[in-house]
């Protein structure tokens, strides 16, 4: 099984950011946790100093891993929410990761049809998981919501990658990975489009799938030769 890894920064300190409120914060959380660790291994990585021994409405389980990976400095609030999400990201693939493989999840996003990328994964993984998976855009950004990679191609191809990410600067996250990702010739996309229904970080409204969009992007996954064709 492949640990399922969630990102979170309950009490966020970005700019460009508008869904502050804890409470609303913290129960998509807990609601994305319920939902994840039916299917694997979780690791909760929470980067605002939130202290989990003194809260007891995060679920307990011995298949959920809690790490407060607290390494803000004074600035990184400008630099946004990318570098400080990737920063973690980095120390905890140092540190913590065991497995050889990870699913990489934004930790308020639930993708409803979690159980089919989740079964594509595992494939990917049995067969070369020298491949990473994730979505590339023609706007040259790419999904970090989700994506699938090894340990050994993350630390290849987007360790230290934060050092390049400023949203002050509009050197979005996206962008970046986008640009590593083509360089490295090793990704391929999902077969189907993720989806999910969230409030947005960035502008605090409520983010959802155009069915129209679900169908076409569908069609031409299913239509394409090459795995590779930037969508």
């Amino acid at each position: 099984m492949i640990p399922i890894m969630l990102t979170a920064s309950i009490n966020p300190n970005a700019i460009y950011t508008e869904h502050r409120d804890i409470k609303k914060r913290k129960k998509e959380y807990i609601n994305s946790i319920n939902y994840y660790k039916k299917f694997s291994k979780v690791y909760f990585l929470e980067n605002s100093g939130f202290d989990f021994s003194y809260d007891n409405e995060f679920p307990k389980d011995e298949n959920i891993i809690y790490l407060s990976i607290y390494n803000r400095s004074d600035n990184d609030w400008i630099r946004g929410k990318g570098y400080q999400e990737f920063r973690m990201i980095d120390e905890f693939v140092n540190r913590y990761l065991k497995e050889d493989s990870f699913i990489k999840i934004s930790g308020r996003y639930i993708f409803k049809n979690f159980k089919k990328l989740y079964e594509e994964m595992k494939t990917q993984n049995r067969i070369d998981n020298n491949i990473i998976i994730i979505d590339l855009y023609k706007k040259k950004r790419c999904n970090t919501q989700i994506f699938f990679i090894s340990k050994k191609k993350y630390l290849i191809n987007l360790y230290g990658c934060y050092n390049d990410m400023d949203d002050s600067k509009n050197k979005w996250a996206e962008h970046i990975i986008f640009r590593r990702l083509i360089l490295s010739e090793s990704y391929r996309r999902f077969n189907i489009m993720p989806l999910t229904e969230v409030i947005s970080g960035s502008t605090g409204l409520l983010y959802k799938n155009n069915i129209i969009k679900i169908f076409l992007s569908n069609l031409m996954r299913f239509m394409s030769k090459s795995k590779k064709v930037i969508i």
